[in-house]
């Protein structure tokens, strides 16, 4: 009866909690050992725009910043998006 189970490589092989060693075969065992993280992809030319924020800062930085959070944002369509 194992060889039945262990055969087909798109089967996981094994048990969960008391009855086995979780799932170990293929792809099953790649993911049971690995730690699942988010990663979050942007786009090359956004590197541009938000480098004004990182450091070093330079006067010319600080007031380009400032002016930025002087900005009215009453033109985006918050309320149509429901926030």
């Amino acid at each position: 009866d194992v060889i039945f189970q262990i055969a087909p490589p798109c089967l996981p092989f094994g048990g969960v909690g008391e009855s086995g060693l979780e799932n170990y075969h293929g792809k099953y065992s790649f993911d049971t050992f690995s730690h699942m993280r988010s990663v979050a992809y942007s786009p090359t030319w956004s590197e541009f725009l938000v480098s004004k924020r990182n450091p070093p800062y330079n006067q010319k930085k600080t007031a380009s910043l400032e002016s930025l959070a002087k900005v009215s944002r009453n033109w985006l369509p918050l309320p149509r998006l429901g926030f």
